[in-house]
């Protein structure tokens, strides 16, 4: 439950933002800022959230605005199959839009990291040596091949008039999200809620672009 929202997510104590969430609840560090996606989706009428995970911010969204069109990207197959479950036990089967490639700054094949136990994890990345800093006294990762493909593509191919809020947590690699969003940001220049991690080359990007 999220204020006066309530929705179901599964976890066979295997995915950790459920059950901080759940027995956390108004502990839980990122609260305020599922909070705000909430708020914010109540007047947005295409929302696409990228680096789904298991879909936390998708059925809020979805559920907060019944009327909005949700797209949902997740590239791991892991996450990608509890992300279906978790939409199929809130009824929003066919209603939220799941695709299974990453965004990024081209249209191609990239590896990406994933534990090598094959379970439910919120820290995968494309940034391979930045993945394999989380969780390394109790996880391994390896590497598999994956697609990815630019928003830019992507809106143009669905042919999405136009977007209004995008919420962006791919670990690290969300400069790569924006290039590959140039026009999407400036024809739509729609609300962006993003984990940004701050560096000189993140800073020139934003204050030039």
């Amino acid at each position: 439950k999220i204020d006066d929202l309530v929705f179901k997510m599964y976890s066979n104590w295997d995915d950790q933002i459920v059950r901080l969430l759940h027995f956390e609840g108004l502990e839980y560090d990122e609260l305020n800022e599922i909070r705000l996606f909430k708020e914010l989706s109540k007047n947005c009428n295409t929302i696409i959230d990228i680096g789904a995970n298991t879909g936390l911010y998708s059925l809020t969204s979805k559920l907060s605005n019944p009327d909005s069109s949700v797209y949902s990207f997740e590239p791991y197959l892991i996450n990608l199959e509890r992300l279906k479950k978790n939409v199929a036990l809130n009824k929003l089967t066919n209603q939220i839009k799941i695709i299974d490639k990453a965004i990024g700054d081209s249209n191609s094949e990239i590896e990406f990291a994933v534990p090598d136990t094959d379970q439910i994890c919120d820290t995968i990345s494309a940034d391979i040596d930045w993945t394999n800093k989380f969780y390394r006294n109790f996880m391994n990762y390896k590497n598999i091949k994956i697609q990815q493909m630019t928003l830019d593509d992507f809106v143009y191919k669905e042919k999405i008039i136009s977007v209004d809020l995008i919420k962006i947590d791919v670990e690290n690699c969300e400069l790569n999200v924006f290039k590959g969003a140039l026009n999407l940001l400036s024809k739509h220049s729609p609300i962006i809620q993003v984990e940004m991690f701050v560096d000189p080359e993140r800073i020139e990007f934003f204050e030039t672009v």
